[in-house]
């Protein structure tokens, strides 16, 4: 055992501190992937803990870059800033009409779309 302990103080001894390591030291480019990943999946409706999870990161990390966006835009919701990020074409082409109930499609993609409430049928008359 003191052969171990001898061998650790030793090597911490000569140890150099860890910088720590922030989104601040990526590149820009890095960082912007990053955030537009990030974004794209909170609009698209997903939670923060499946957001981290799907993009390999630490859920206080998605809720720093969805709190970013929000001061950003200036929203007060979750909903508000996804219509936002949406409507800005901040994400670029990806937000736009490609998801199940945007573009005249309701909620579960079927063309057309429906008012909540009113009932579908096979049939329809003239």
């Amino acid at each position: 055992m003191r052969y171990l302990v001898g061998i650790f103080q030793h090597i911490w001894q000569r140890a150099v501190p860890i910088q720590p390591s922030t989104l601040s030291d990526l590149p820009q480019t890095v960082t912007n992937d990053i955030r537009r990943a990030v974004l794209q999946l909170m609009v698209d409706g997903h939670t923060d803990a499946v957001i981290a999870s799907r993009l390999g990161m630490s859920v206080r990390s998605v809720t720093n870059h969805v709190r970013w966006a929000s001061d950003l835009f200036g929203s007060r919701s979750r909903a508000q800033l996804a219509y936002q990020i949406g409507r800005s074409g901040f994400l670029g082409d990806e937000t736009t009409d490609t998801a199940p109930g945007r573009g005249g499609n309701d909620s579960c993609g079927v063309a057309g779309g429906s008012v909540p409430g009113e009932a579908v049928t096979g049939d329809e008359g003239p």
